[in-house]
């Protein structure tokens, strides 16, 4: 359970980081990789 917790931290301090994250629509996001080099597309269900 704990790493779920550590999981959420990280994915609450990027969205917190303007620009990471970029809403598409209703359900799909694209959020910005770790490392810069590109966009991870997110749908949510």
């Amino acid at each position: 359970m704990q790493s779920l917790n550590l999981r959420q931290e990280r994915g609450r301090a990027i969205a917190q980081v303007e620009g990471q994250i970029k809403r598409n629509d209703e359900h799909s996001y694209e959020v910005r990789s770790q490392s810069g080099n590109g966009f991870y597309s997110i749908i949510a269900t």
